[in-house]
């Protein structure tokens, strides 16, 4: 169909075919006041910046991103034309293929020792918007929720976004960047709804030992708190992953899931994009 057409022209034939929004005069637009509230991730603008300098022929070493440094892998690639042209192509189910929450289930009942059926796995495009799902699905006006830190920017932002205040627990150096179990329940109060809970941490590195989480749990339990696990799914025996790797050489090393167990009011969010090498490919890849 395209043989005899130029790749601008390709891409003209998309933009035309596509659904799409382009705010022509930003000053008519009256945000919402609670976009006020919404922060960034600040990696991403170092990251134009840093591409800006690439194509002027600079060379550039990026420690902005935290994704491989190398290309998706062919069999990966091959999967994902593959499902193209097996026409994975319409909408799916909201949470997600079938096929897929059941391999994920399978997934993280083994190596999370947990009971995880496929109907409580849902597939979002990227770890974010689960972050931010769950955030708004369990946090309302005025409650407080803690969160690690130094830590991912976007929890700040998105407990700030909803109308709630952001409780930060530091990550101490003198402890290899974990937090003090004594020193979180001192920030719980009446008003605590939520604690999210990082292992191993992003950006220090630092990873919880069985002490502390068996401290969090009992916390969590006495006072009824909700919890959110960040964590990482490991696709394959070759590619990189965190807590695989730190579950596997590390005996200290604690999963939270195991620790904390199910059914407990808690929220476990993983993602495999970066295992993947496949961060731009997140349709269904995560």
């Amino acid at each position: 169909m395209f043989a005899n057409v130029n790749k601008k022209d390709k891409l003209r034939e998309c933009i035309d075919n596509a659904d799409f929004a382009i705010m022509t005069q930003a000053r008519e637009l009256r945000l919402a006041k609670r976009m006020a509230r919404l922060g960034t991730e600040t990696a991403f603008e170092v990251l134009v910046k840093a591409r800006a300098l690439e194509a002027k022929g600079r060379d550039i070493i990026h420690l902005e991103i935290g994704e491989p440094d190398f290309d998706t892998p062919a069999n990966i690639i091959d999967a994902a034309c593959d499902a193209l042209h097996k026409s994975f192509t319409h909408y799916g189910p909201s949470a997600g293929l079938p096929q897929l929450r059941e391999v994920i289930a399978q997934h993280v009942s083994e190596t999370r020792r947990i009971n995880v059926t496929p109907e409580e796995v849902v597939i979002v495009p990227g770890g974010k918007p689960i972050i931010f799902f769950g955030i708004l699905a369990l946090v309302e006006d005025g409650d407080e929720v803690i969160y690690p830190n130094p830590g991912f920017p976007i929890y700040e932002s998105m407990i700030n976004y909803v109308g709630a205040k952001a409780v930060p627990i530091r990550l101490r150096e003198d402890l290899d960047f974990r937090l003090d179990v004594d020193e979180l329940a001192g920030l719980i109060n009446d008003r605590t709804k939520l604690i999210i809970l990082n292992s191993p941490q992003n950006p220090t590195g630092g990873v919880l030992e069985k002490k502390d989480i068996d401290g969090i749990a009992r916390t969590g339990d006495q006072f009824r708190i909700n919890r959110m696990e960040i964590g990482a799914i490991r696709h394959t025996e070759g590619c990189e992953n965190y807590a695989e790797i730190e579950r596997r050489q590390t005996p200290r090393f604690a999963m939270l899931s195991a620790v904390i167990g199910e059914n407990n009011g808690s929220i476990r969010r993983f993602s495999g994009a970066k295992t993947m090498i496949a961060c731009g490919l997140r349709d269904r890849s995560n």
